[in-house]
């Protein structure tokens, strides 16, 4: 069951189709892909309603155009490699039994690169840029105005491989922006943030990989 704020969904999903070509060379490989989907999503509604209290109505939604599209290239010479990625989420739904409908359009990118300093440790780099504009129709009379965020992110990282099945890695991340808040994929989440949200935020995490 997925959970939203006063929504319970008991069935979400629909047929997704999608293609990915490939072309490789001796440094690099090129390629694209695209999918769509017809997505729907059933289940319940609450909320309060004054001098009555909390009502549970059943809701639907789905989707009238869901896809992504994206291309992406590699450069590995050596101790080096180099990765870039481009890609676009476009999502036209109806919500609450075709009430309204919700536009999302989400483009994002990134470019990265790592050098292997040593036998057992590589540094690296990275930079990814994402922006969501959203627009939703008119609701009970009402038609909000179209929103707009971003998350901008510069990442330093390091791997240290402790052996050929155990590796740390070390990042460092500082990023700009925190999405679009109410509108899916929104970014940061408002429930992670009761004190409100800043412009800015920095990250130091570490994570402990096996490879098997």
């Amino acid at each position: 069951m997925l959970r939203g704020v006063g929504i319970d969904y008991t069935d979400y999903g629909g047929l997704q189709i999608g293609t990915d070509v490939r072309w490789q060379a001796r440094d690099f490989q090129f390629g694209a892909a695209h999918m769509r989907g017809d997505i729907k999503g059933t289940g319940t509604f609450t909320f309060p309603v004054p001098d009555v209290g909390m009502v549970t109505v059943p809701t639907e939604e789905h989707s009238n155009d869901d896809h992504t599209t994206q291309v992406f290239g590699q450069f590995s010479r050596g101790k080096m490699k180099i990765d870039a990625e481009y890609r676009n989420y476009y999502r036209d739904q109806q919500i609450f039994n075709d009430a309204t409908n919700i536009i999302t359009d989400m483009n994002a990118w990134y470019l990265s690169g790592t050098y292997r300093v040593a036998s057992h440790v590589e540094l690296g780099t990275y930079y990814s840029r994402s922006t969501l504009d959203a627009q939703q129709g008119e609701f009970f009379g009402v038609k909000p105005p179209p929103t707009t965020g971003h998350v901008y992110d510069k990442v330093v990282a390091a791997r240290f491989d402790i052996n050929r099945f155990i590796a740390v890695k070390v990042e460092g991340h500082f990023m700009d922006g925190v999405g679009n808040i109410g509108m899916y994929p929104d970014g940061f989440y408002a429930a992670d943030n009761l004190n409100g949200f800043k412009p800015k935020t920095n990250l130091f995490l570490t994570r402990l990989g096996f490879n098997f």
